[in-house]
Formats: structure tokens, sequence, C-alpha cells
């Protein structure tokens, strides 16, 4: 199965509610598809999103990263995957975005050519499992209407964004949790809008209460990983990093 042509398209599509977070507010979707074709028909799709608040990629960026990539993999079979990721991840370095979207498509086409579906090539075996749903940061009315609205869709999760003002992140989550009074998770986002400081104080005020999230995600900034350390060690709320790994070698900077 040789690789024989590697284009992109978007694809936009209109939020029925906007996703808003303390970096940014999205009222359209807007993805890069990335089709990888082979000789044997077989084609391959994998897809990204650009944000440039967090990853620094643009759609032209990534499309630009694409094409620079795009020659090195032409001609190559697909039976030499590791060789084919490896390129994809020293060519160049960054994009990462873009490089996934390039990863997912080889990852779909390496499945269909050991004629399996994705999922079990990866070695899983669980058809289903529970997820939560994101509620915007917005006024506090309108963050517990949406919270009642998801919750009448039949979520039990719910991921709270806030990062915006610190006092009034500790009255948005107050007021959900009072809300809903059932057996609810929350979760919590506050997309690197607080200080290290801020984020124990924060917390605590929410666990004085008995309000421990299942946890809170990435409080401070991405490259603040003594200020990540610093909340772990001085919080009940289990603490989740995101805009701070990037790759593996992330993950275990911060192990």
């Amino acid at each position: 199965m040789k690789i024989t042509n590697i284009h992109t398209t978007t694809l936009k599509a209109p939020l029925k509610n906007p996703f808003v977070t303390s970096l940014r507010r999205v009222d359209t979707l807007e993805d890069l598809i990335v089709i990888i074709e082979c000789d044997d028909g077989a084609i391959g799709y994998g897809e990204g999103a650009p944000t440039p608040q967090i990853t620094g990629e643009t759609m032209g960026s990534m499309v630009a990263c694409i094409e620079f990539i795009k020659p090195h993999i032409i001609g190559k079979e697909i039976e030499d995957f590791d060789i084919i990721i490896k390129l994809v991840h020293t060519l160049i370095v960054k994009n990462t975005t873009a490089k996934s979207a390039l990863e997912i498509a080889l990852y779909d086409l390496k499945a269909k050519s050991e004629k399996l579906p994705l999922y079990q090539m990866l070695g899983g075996t669980q058809t289903k499992f529970r997820t939560d749903i994101t509620i915007s940061m917005g006024e506090i009315d309108k963050m517990i209407v949406d919270a009642h609205d998801a919750v009448a869709l039949g979520y039990e999760t719910l991921k709270i964004k806030i990062g915006d003002n610190p006092q009034k992140d500790v009255e948005r989550v107050r007021a959900i949790h009072d809300a809903l009074k059932s057996h609810i998770k929350l979760r919590l986002d506050a997309n690197q809008g607080w200080t290290a400081q801020e984020s124990v104080e924060l917390l605590h005020a929410l666990e004085k209460q008995e309000i421990i999230a299942e946890f809170i995600e990435q409080p401070v900034a991405a490259d603040n990983i003594e200020g990540l350390k610093y909340i772990k060690e001085r919080v009940q709320t289990p603490l989740l990093a995101d805009e701070s790994i990037f790759s593996v070698k992330d993950a275990r900077r911060l192990l």
C-alpha cells in the first residue's frame, strides 16, 4: 500500500452555542481535514483545529506544514509506518496540530491495511465510555441554564469553563453546584486563567464548601510548571495539565 497523494480541505460549521473559555470565543468550528490516498484506492482521513492562542497554529500555517512534509512521505509504503511517523515528527519541529492531523490519517490507513477498526489495532476493546459536556464561560444565570439543559440530555459529568475572574469563578461553580443538587459530577477548566496563589485560594474556598471537583484543569500558564507543583502540594482537588503538554517528553517532565 503506497502513498500516492496528500491533500487538504477545510470544514466550517456554525455552533449552536458559542464555545467560550478564558482564552477565546468560538462561534464557528473550523477544522483542517487531511486526506491521504494510496495506490490500492485506500484513503485515510485526519483532522485538526487551528488554535493560535494555545498552539500558535493558524489554518495557513497548518496547510504550509502539511505541504512541507508531503513530498517526503509520498511514495512511501504504509508498511513502513514507524519510519513515516518518525519523519512527520522530525522533519519540522512544533506544528503539533498539523502533525497530529497528518498522523491521524496515517493511523487510519494503517488500520485499513490490517483490515481492522483503528481501536482494535491500538489494542482497545472498550466500545462505550462516559464523557462530559462543556459548559461555556458566561454569566451565572446562563451557565445554570446550560447546565440544566446538559443534565436533561443525560450527561452526568459537566466540565465548567472558568478563569476570567477569580472571585466570579467561585460564584459560578458554587451556583451550578447548588442549582443541580444531585449526583452530577463537576470538572473545572480555568484555561491558564489563574496564578498559582489564586488557584490555591479559590480551590480552598470551594473545598471548604465541600465542593471538590473531579479535577481542575490547567489553572496556570502553560509554562508555569512550578506553579502546578505548588498547587498540587496544597489542595485536595486533583490537578490536570493540558496546555502544558504537547509531547511525551512534556508529560515526562511534569511527572
